[in-house]
Formats: structure tokens, sequence, C-alpha cells
């Protein structure tokens, strides 16, 4: 037989027992988010890159104070496998390129040598302190020839969206007032307002109302007024 008292002295010390579990369980886990607190610490004050490469400058020295509000980066990693190829295009080429575009470039370390890249991306921008839009070209460095930060020759294959008009360079007047070149209407010399682009050997690109199998004069000079009469021999 057991008394009434004996069960209840056993059940207070059972609830006393599982107090002190619990207590024992929620400081193992106090213990367990501590640890991973630390780990997380050691884990911080390890550098991983993204990626394999070389070090190429390092900005720190053993005893350095490391915060977030330098200038300069710890390391500069530089993965030299694969490149980009940075172009400034004027703009008035700025449409003139194309998304398949191969371009080929030499280097000053080795200027016999020709290399290819291929067209990457664009911004699509033009900058305003140098009218141009930047173009980045990849170049698949598998024989490690070529060092970042060479510059390049650029040879760039350019496309025009629209069919345009080449005239003789000797077509082309420049005066103070501008850009002209004569057209023959009627036997009478007409000044014609036009923009120059693109030279290909004797011939030069123009912008401007001429069209197609309109007769300009091949050697103009600033002698043949607007409005002279012209006889065609």
């Amino acid at each position: 037989a057991v008394s009434a008292h004996e069960l209840d002295m056993s059940f207070a010390r059972m609830m006393s027992d599982s107090a002190l579990a619990n207590a024992s369980a929620q400081n193992l886990e106090a213990a367990r988010a501590q640890m991973a607190s630390h780990q997380q610490l050691v884990a911080y004050l390890q550098v991983r890159a993204p990626f394999d490469g070389t070090i190429t400058e390092r900005n720190i020295s053993p005893g350095d104070l490391v915060g977030s509000d330098g200038n300069k980066p710890l390391f500069i990693l530089e993965d030299k496998s694969r490149l980009r190829l940075t172009v400034a295009i004027p703009e008035n080429l700025a449409n003139a390129l194309s998304v398949n575009s191969v371009v080929s470039f030499t280097v000053q370390a080795d200027p016999s040598k020709a290399y290819e890249a291929h067209y990457g991306r664009s911004s699509n921008s033009v900058e305003e302190k140098n009218r141009s839009m930047m173009a980045e070209f990849d170049f698949v460095n598998s024989d490690d020839n070529l060092k970042a930060g060479m510059y390049a020759e650029v040879k760039l294959p350019v496309t025009r969206n629209k069919a345009t008009l080449f005239v003789p360079l000797t077509s082309i007047i420049n005066s103070t007032e501008g850009v002209f070149l004569v057209r023959i209407n009627n036997h009478t010399a007409e000044w014609v307002s036009v923009q120059k682009g693109n030279t290909l050997d004797s011939l030069i690109e123009v912008f401007g109302p001429v069209k197609e199998g309109e007769q300009v004069v091949k050697t103009a000079t600033e002698e043949l007024r607007n409005g002279q009469t012209i006889t065609l021999n």
C-alpha cells in the first residue's frame, strides 16, 4: 500500500525533474544559437570570391583596420580566360552596329597578330561627355596571350540601317556657311546643304535633300555660285 502523501511527494519530484529537463533543453538551444553566431562571425572573416582568378591588386596588409567606409576594395580579382573589349562608338555610327558584329583588333604588344571578338552587349545610350556609345565585345583568351588593361586598335564593321548616298570627295564645298554640294537643276547651279558621313576611298557619304540619279558637279568650288548657269559638255 502507498499512502497519498508519498504519491504527492513523487508527483512533486517528477514535476521538478521535468522543469529541470526543460531548462536544460532551453540552455542547450541557447548554446547552439551562440555557437551558430560565432560560426557566422568566423565565416564573415573569410573573404570568398565568386569566381576563380588571379589577385591583381591588394589594398590591405595584416594589421590594417577594415571598415565599410573605405573607397577601395580589399582585393581586385581578375579572370583572364575571358576578356571584354570596350569600344566607344561615335554618335554618327550608333545605329550602324549590328548585334552579330565581329571586330578584329590588334594590340601594341604584338601588332602583327590580329584577334577577333564577338559583340556582347551595348549601353544603347550616348554619353554626353564624349558623344559616343559604349559597346562590349567578348574575347576568349584561351592562350593567355592578352592581358587585361591593354589598349587595342579596332576595325569595326558598320552597316547603315537604310541606303545612303556617296559622292566624290571633290564634290563637297566646305565654306564658312557650312558644307554644300552643287546640284545641277535645269542647267542652273544649286547649292545643297548636306552633312558628311563616312569616307570610302575617293567617295564620301552625304546626308541631305539630294537623291540618287540627280546630277552634281564633280569638282565644285566656291566660285561656282548658287543660281549660276551651267553649260553641260
